[in-house]
This record gives structure tokens, C-alpha cells and sequence, in this order.
């Protein structure tokens, strides 16, 4: 997520997300995009993959969506963040999931 700003290729994000997944043995699970765009609807294109060339530029919005599904003994669990691009970063949309998130994870 930290690395969602202006310039940067969104496939560049999806591809550190699934080699994450893919390192702790979680690929298999991995099987929703991790971004997808967000506006009037649930959940909106552009949905990128680790090919997509495009970069996040200001105004753009985005949900960053953490979802793993099927995991034996564990269960599935989806996470997501709504932001919107800025010059400087993202403008949180979601302040309460980002900050159980920071909480959880010390970030």
C-alpha cells in the first residue's frame, strides 16, 4: 500500500502483493485483484494485473483490496481501503480499517 502514489505502474503494486503472497505460501488463496477502481459501484475497472503499465496519477480512485480465500484450518478473510490519489500520496477513505491495519501491523 505504501507504495501507491503519483507515476508509480500499477502493476508494479499488484506484482509486490502476489510475490508477498506467493513467498509466505499463500499464492493459492490469492484470487481477487488487489486493486481494483472505486466510484458508484462496489468495485470498478481499471482492475490491473502485474502486467499493467499505467500509473496512478492524482485524482485516480482506488481501493486497495487484501483478500484470501480457502485457507485450510484458517478461513478467508478480505480487507479493503479506499483511496484517492494525491500529488503528495493517497487521501484515506477508509481512516478506521487504515488505522486496525496500522495497529495490527505496527506501520
Amino acid at each position: 500500500m505504501k507504495s501507491i502514489r503519483k507515476g508509480v505502474k500499477a502493476g508494479s503494486v499488484v506484482k509486490s502483493v502476489r510475490t508477498y503472497f506467493s513467498d509466505n505460501d499463500l499464492g493459492q488463496y490469492d484470487i481477487y485483484p488487489q486493486i481494483h477502481g472505486n466510484g458508484l459501484a462496489e468495485a470498478e475497472s481499471p482492475y490491473p494485473d502485474e502486467h499493467s503499465e499505467y500509473e496512478f496519477t492524482p485524482g485516480m480512485g482506488i481501493n486497495f483490496d487484501v483478500s484470501l480465500f480457502g485457507i485450510p484450518g484458517v478461513g478467508s478473510n478480505r480487507i479493503e481501503e479506499g483511496f484517492i490519489v494525491t500529488e503528495e500520496g493517497v487521501l484515506n477513505l477508509s481512516p478506521l480499517i487504515s488505522r486496525l491495519r496500522r495497529e495490527y501491523l505496527g506501520d
